[in-house]
């Protein structure tokens, strides 16, 4: 079974407490009650030795030991053949060069992951070189990395890579506009709508689609509002008037429906002049 021990970022130690003091008050926290003393008391000195800290054993720790403490991760790694991962703020030179490899995060976006070496190679490529005499990991710092992850490398979004909805969807809220009560672009700079722009047709007709009163089987408006037909409000005449068409009857060379029907006519009245 493989072991992984994790160390907070953040320190939760006391602060006035020397290195000793921490390292027991751990000891008699997390290990058995069981336990001898003495026994504690080696397993705290096997961490000082294997860490290298006696020299500050009964001091505080501060940023000048940084580098040995580094140094010495570096050299237990190295022993015990195990991986030492560690999130590191600002490093200086010594220290940045110790690691292997490096994993830059900018906006919690990837940047550059790979050899340490091969960092400033990297970097250079990118037009942004490192001036001579000049700090790796401070030049690094002190670029616009976010703009750089996200032009350079063009990485989606983790709502694109996995397919998220936005939020807005997920909480069922409406657009501001509608919360806010905004009146559309296209009203507030009094655009036409795209289609009139490009001159395109309305998508029944691209479609070839029926009207929806056809779709629905919709009685038209002026059945709906007993509306007269059009000639009767404008009173126009008939179109067979306006072109002078002959009748359906003429065209077609129909009987008279009193014919058809074999209909009697209508009496004739006959006026004699006295």
């Amino acid at each position: 079974m493989r072991k992984v021990s994790y160390v907070l970022q953040h320190d939760i130690f006391l602060e006035n407490l020397t290195c000793w003091e921490t390292l027991w008050y751990t000891a008699l926290l997390r290990l058995p009650g069981s336990m001898p003393t003495s026994e504690k008391k080696e397993r705290v000195m096997d961490i000082v030795d294997s860490l290298d800290m006696k020299k500050c054993l009964h001091t505080s720790l501060d940023s000048s030991n940084a580098f040995s403490l580094c140094t010495t991760l570096k050299q237990f790694a190295k022993d015990s053949g195990k991986t030492v991962v560690a999130s590191i703020h600002q490093p200086s030179s010594q220290i940045f060069n110790m690691f292997d490899k490096l994993l830059l995060l900018c906006d919690g976006k990837m940047a550059y992951f790979g050899e340490v070496k091969n960092c400033a190679q990297h970097f250079a490529s990118l037009e942004l070189p490192c001036p001579a005499h000049f700090s790796l990991a401070d030049h690094i710092l002190s670029q616009n990395l976010p703009s750089l992850a996200t032009i350079i490398y063009n990485l989606p979004s983790l709502a694109t890579i996995y397919n998220l909805p936005p939020p807005a969807t997920i909480y069922n809220l409406p657009p501001p506009a509608t919360i806010y009560n905004l009146p559309s672009p296209a009203t507030i700079y009094n655009l036409p709508p795209p289609a009139t722009i490009y001159n395109l047709p309305p998508p029944a007709t691209i479609y070839n689609l029926p009207p929806p009163a056809t779709i629905y089987n919709l009685p038209s408006p002026a059945t709906i509002y007993n509306l007269p037909p059009p000639a009767t409000i404008y009173n126009l005449p008939p179109p067979a008037t306006i072109y002078n068409l002959p009748s359906p009857a003429t065209i077609y060379n129909l009987l008279p429906p009193a014919t058809i029907y074999n209909l009697p006519l209508p009496a004739t009245t006959c006026y004699h002049h006295i």
